[in-house]
């Protein structure tokens, strides 16, 4: 929460949560609130919407959950400071959480189904700033989804399956389209090939990536020399010659 900016501090504290606890501080103990996106971050600006999610026991989410949804639509559409059209806080049971059966992952009393839950999930439980958590689950969850606790099998499954996707989704249909001169066409494999050389930066550091509107700003934050790389992207993606791709 210490890197988000004080205009979202700001409303959250002053805005939110008021209503929040006026109307629902009966609940409030069961409570997961985190923060998504840009906002989450503390890099969003004036093209940024606002996105968060409360997660309730689904027993409890049946009960109050659509009132609660209700009243934080209005009270966003009337106080929202960011972009209109997506900002959305919303009210999820607790099963929609991460994969697999939550209840039993938090007690420890299942494995975390780690071939079922993408990277950019992992990212944001480990990096979406976290409002209001009493019982600690979303720390709890960090805890069992550290990157060290991913079995080393998976690890290199996963990076050789976003070697393929670089190699044969990539640059490889990058040369079929300039060796035809459909240089538009190139434009799209180009993009492939670029996310998934970035998306293996992060797993070469044994970091999880996230969705890929955030992706360029989380390579910065990678150790060097692997963010190094990231100057030679730069330069590739103004290039205005194919044939050096």
């Amino acid at each position: 929460m210490h890197e988000m900016k004080e205009k979202s501090v700001d409303y959250f504290n002053n805005i939110i949560m008021p209503m929040i606890r006026e109307k629902y501080a009966d609940i409030m103990g069961e409570m997961t609130f985190y923060i998504h996106g840009s906002v989450g971050l503390g890099i969003d600006d004036e093209f940024s919407d606002v996105e968060a999610i409360i997660h309730l026991p689904d027993n409890l989410w049946k009960k109050r959950g659509g009132y609660l949804q209700i009243d934080l639509d209005k009270l966003l559409l009337e106080t929202n400071l960011w972009s209109q059209p997506c900002s959305i806080i919303c009210v999820h049971p607790l099963s929609w959480m991460i994969k697999g059966d939550v209840e039993k992952i938090l007690s420890e009393e299942a494995d975390i189904p780690w071939s079922e839950i993408e990277f950019d999930t992992l990212f944001n439980i480990h990096n979406d700033p976290v409002w209001h958590d009493p019982k600690d689950r979303y720390g709890k969850l960090r805890r069992l989804t550290a990157p060290d606790k991913m079995p080393e099998i998976l690890w290199k499954k996963a990076l050789i399956d976003k070697i393929n996707d670089f190699v044969s989704g990539g640059i490889q249909e990058i040369h079929k389209c300039v060796n035809r001169r459909h240089y538009l066409d190139a434009y799209i494999p180009f993009g492939d090939a670029v996310k998934a050389l970035l998306e293996i930066g992060f797993m070469v550091c044994r970091r999880y990536y996230p969705y890929q509107k955030h992706l360029s700003w989380a390579f910065n934050r990678l150790p060097s020399p692997v963010s190094d790389l990231k100057s030679q992207f730069d330069l590739l993606s103004v290039s205005s010659d194919w044939q050096g791709v």
